[in-house]
């Protein structure tokens, strides 16, 4: 519950003493993997911070993106 109100930077940095989440504060593990619609993959495997994996289906790319995100 504490973790929900405050945040996990919030809980990180009061009950855990560290500034940032265990997995790091920077990319979550909401990214999604794109493909064209006619082209078939197969699934992405990831090592998410706890050391498990997890494979993640690629999604048909959209006829336009409504957000943008720069690096």
């Amino acid at each position: 519950m504490l973790k929900r109100k405050l945040g996990s930077y919030g809980y990180a940095g009061q009950y855990q003493q560290r500034p940032s989440p265990a997995g790091g504060g920077i990319f979550k593990q909401w990214w999604r993997y794109w493909k064209y619609k006619t082209i078939d993959v197969p699934p992405v495997i990831i090592r998410l911070p706890d050391g498990n994996m997890r494979r993640v289906h690629a999604v048909d790319l959209p006829e336009a993106f409504d957000q943008e995100l720069q690096s």
